[in-house]
């Protein structure tokens, strides 16, 4: 998995991403980002919706531990090469 990984976020022809072009754009589309981020429903919109199907709210009811939870927030932008909201964390 780790070939795989390695594979999707640096690309084999050795071009990296340009990060002052890349900046450049989000700045550019910020207003859109900030327009997708009010579309997302509140947490505690998401947690009603989970507990009226009985699901479970919270990592503890899913039994993962708070190290997990930390470690994962930390990797899981590598696991597939999308330009998620963690990764524009690590960019702001």
């Amino acid at each position: 998995m780790a070939e795989q990984v390695i594979a999707e976020n640096f690309p084999a022809n050795g071009q990296g991403v340009d990060a002052a072009a890349l900046k450049a754009r989000i700045v550019q589309k910020w207003g859109d980002v900030q327009a997708i981020a009010q579309a997302v429903p509140a947490s505690e919109q998401l947690s009603a919706w989970l507990e009226a199907v009985q699901g479970p709210v919270t990592t503890e009811q899913l039994g993962v531990e708070p190290e997990l939870v930390e470690a994962s927030l930390q990797d899981a932008l590598f696991v597939r090469n999308r330009f998620t909201i963690l990764r524009l964390l690590r960019l702001l």
